[in-house]
């Protein structure tokens, strides 16, 4: 029968269910042949399965009968992949069919003969393009006849794996069957068929065979098209990946060329295989190294136990690391870590330096800065704490340990308020802490009177700051303690010096001031007596003299009565809301006699609805006593210039003249008392030297400021604030917004 005939009744094979072998029964004998006849005595050891009855032969001779039937009647099979690898192998091929029997391999197209590499190969490539079973029929020369083999490929897939897997079966035709009469066993016989046709004709024949071979050269094509096909594909796919390889190739070319590490890679062996631009500076290889031994190249740097290093890391100890300097004093940080390939294994080692010269740098700066620190803070006469954000003792310095006989033991790690039994906690210092801690507020000079041991009772000042420590979150506060009992003793002592030297100076001038009044009205009273009397001009030339002394006496009294009153606070009188260019312009005119004498000229420049809070007598003396002056020591022809100016919700004033002015060393203590300027006691003009000091007084108890400017030979200024009245619309706004909150 010829091989097309022959495929016409073959079934098609379908994947093996679960639970069922892997390879199936041979298929059904075709119809022209006789089914196979079971010898007597096999039929009666086999029970009828219709009558239900069970079998009871044994598991074991039920196991051999099926490894019987599986290895004489089950065709060869071969479980391949794509690659034609072979998985698994079912039976076993007759040896004319084998490449070089006998010898082994794991790849089917390998083992076979390579008359039949190409049917093989065609009907794997069929069933995986169309992902079905595929029949093929190779005919084989051997011993000068031809055989028929006949080879299906099936495709195989589990749930457990999705890859596709082809189970190549062959069925060779021709040849003898493995059960045919005449075997020594004769458990199963095939008897030969009735009925077979007669041999064709050999013309026939012939015609048939160029038919079968036609088709089966028309079928090769279309599947080496396809596989051609495929293979156009798969290169086309192998080209895009080459080009994909080959660029990931030049990016890390260049990233090795730019990068500005020195790297050195070595393989298992500790030679170099490959290494950075920076690497020849740093570790001094060079092209020619490549593939020279690491330890047979005199490297910049020394690096101890390089071997030992080398080994460990290949050895799979993990990364080491080491800083390593120099022949020119440059400090690097040399890591040696391990060369992994994809499948995560070592292959080598990567040595790679940092430079670190500058990090070293700044640390030896940093702890140059940190020693010289504490050197100030040990060498300083001032107690030193310095706490962190918890408020807790970090450190403190030499002299605060000498202060109050304490350890670092004592001190350090606790907090301030635990120091010295609560020495420090006390409310003004947590408070003053807290504020501190909170919002970096400092504060100084805050007094507290404490014992202290072998000292007794001591007045101590603190002040506090805050120093920026690592990081916003992270802060130091520094606490200075000052003992201050000396100074404090050494100011007071030199204050009461001082009001002891100014009370002197006080009793001084008002000796000196109330004596030369006296001294003229006892002068001319004596003369009176001796005689002057009776003479009319004399007696009232005299008498003129003497009430003019009288007066000033009198002046000077009232003046030293008024200071006092105000050094004391008992002169409180109420304020008035006065206009203040018109008050200025009335004292004015009421001083025209007198600059009109010295042939002065007042001016008064300023809003004329400027309006001020002020006592109207104390505002009319201050104004009389800073006009008197600058008239007084003003020039013949000379000018006097009164202003005033809104600043914020004061007025400021000045009363400038171009006069003699004040000399400068003497502008400190214009305003004391008694006290006159070089140039001032030149002056014909006398006064009583009272005058500014009562204007300072006057100012200085309504919370006003006064001071002083002068060019000397070219005039002074004399500034002072008064507080601005409020508006009638403001004040009535402020009345109406009183009255609602009342409500």
């Amino acid at each position: 029968m010829s091989t097309r005939k022959k495929n016409k009744h073959r079934g098609r094979s379908s994947r093996p269910s679960e639970g069922e072998p892997l390879f199936a029964a041979p298929p059904a004998a075709p119809q022209s042949v006789q089914p196979a006849v079971l010898c007597a005595p096999e039929l009666t050891s086999i029970p009828d399965r219709r009558s239900g009855l069970r079998s009871v032969a044994e598991p074991a001779l039920q196991e051999e009968v099926k490894r019987v039937l599986l290895s004489r009647y089950t065709p060869a099979a071969f479980l391949v992949d794509d690659g034609f690898n072979i998985l698994h192998v079912q039976g076993r091929l007759p040896p004319h069919l084998l490449r070089e029997p006998g010898a082994p391999s794991g790849n089917l197209l390998r083992l076979v003969h390579a008359g039949l590499t190409v049917a093989i190969r065609a009907a794997l490539l069929t069933s995986k393009s169309e992902d079905r079973s595929v029949r093929r029929t190779a005919r084989y020369p051997i011993d000068g006849r031809e055989l028929s083999i006949g080879i299906e490929v099936l495709s195989i897939r589990v749930e457990s794996d999705r890859r596709r897997r082809y189970l190549v079966l062959f069925k060779v035709d021709g040849a003898p069957a493995p059960g045919a009469a005449g075997e020594a066993d004769g458990q199963l016989v095939f008897p030969e068929a009735k009925g077979r046709p007669a041999a064709e004709p050999a013309g026939c024949g012939t015609c048939q065979k160029v038919a079968d071979s036609d088709d089966e050269l028309a079928v090769v094509k279309r599947e080496i098209q396809a596989a051609n096909a495929e293979l156009l594909s798969v290169n086309q796919e192998l080209r895009e990946r080459n080009l994909q390889v080959t660029g990931t190739l030049d990016d890390l070319s260049n990233l090795l060329a730019s990068a500005e590490i020195p790297i050195v890679m070595l393989d298992m062996k500790m030679r170099i295989r490959r290494y950075t631009p920076p690497a020849e500076k740093a570790f001094g290889v060079g092209y020619s190294d490549v593939g020279r031994t690491i330890h047979a190249i005199k490297l910049n740097v020394a690096v101890p136990q390089l071997q030992e290093i080398l080994r460990s890391v290949l050895s799979g100890f993990g990364p080491s690391h080491l800083e390593v300097c120099d022949a020119k004093e440059r400090w690097y940080s040399l890591w040696f870590r391990p060369y992994k390939t994809t499948e995560n294994s070592i292959a080598g080692v990567v040595m790679s330096m940092i430079d670190i010269t500058e990090r070293k740098s700044g640390i030896r700066q940093l702890e140059m800065a940190r020693d010289y620190a504490e050197a100030i803070v040990d060498t300083v006469n001032d107690s030193l704490l310095i706490l962190n954000r918890s408020l807790k003792v970090v450190r403190a310095s030499r002299s605060y340990y000498n202060l109050f006989s304490c350890s670092p033991a004592e001190v350090e790690g606790k907090s301030v308020y635990e120091l010295g039994r609560g020495r420090w906690n006390v409310p003004a210092i947590r408070k003053s802490l807290s504020v501190l801690a909170a919002a970096r507020t400092p504060f100084s000079n805050l007094e507290l009177e404490c014992d202290v041991p072998k000292l007794g009772g001591r007045m101590l000042a603190i002040s506090g700051r805050v120093v920026p420590y690592e990081s916003d979150s992270g802060i130091n506060i520094v606490l200075v303690i000052e003992d201050v009992s000396l100074r404090k003793e050494a100011a007071e002592a030199a204050a009461l010096r001082k009001s002891e030297a100014r009370q002197r100076d006080f009793v001084a001038n008002v000796s000196h001031e109330l004596l030369t009044p006296i001294t003229a009205i006892k002068g001319y009273a004596e003369s009176l007596v001796a005689g002057a009397l009776d003479v009319p001009v004399q007696r009232t030339k005299f008498t003129q003299i003497i009430e003019k002394h009288a007066d000033r006496l009198s002046q000077l009294v009232e003046d030293l009565l008024q200071l006092s009153s105000h050094d004391e606070g008992r002169v409180r009188s109420a304020a008035d809301t006065v206009n203040l260019r018109a008050s200025i312009e009335k004292q004015v005119r009421g001083l025209a006699p007198v600059s009109r004498k010295r042939a002065v000229r007042i001016s008064v420049r300023m809003p004329k609805g400027l309006r001020v809070v002020m006592n109207r007598a104390e505002l009319a003396q201050v104004m009389q006593n800073l006009c008197e002056n600058a008239i007084k020591y003003n020039r013949k022809n000379g000018r006097v210039f009164i202003q005033a100016r809104e600043v914020g919700r004061r007025a400021v004033v000045s009363v400038r003249d171009t006069g003699i002015g004040i000399p400068k060393e003497d502008l400190p203590r214009v305003f004391d008392r008694f006290h006159r300027a070089e140039n001032a006691r030149r002056n014909t003009a006398r006064g009583t030297g009272l005058g500014l000091s009562i204007v300072r007084s006057i100012l200085t108890n309504r919370g006003c400021r006064v001071w002083a400017e002068s060019d000397l030979g070219r005039g002074s200024i004399i500034f002072f604030t008064l507080p601005l009245a409020e508006k009638p619309g403001r004040r009535a706004a402020r009345a109406r917004h009183s009255a609602a909150l009342k409500k």
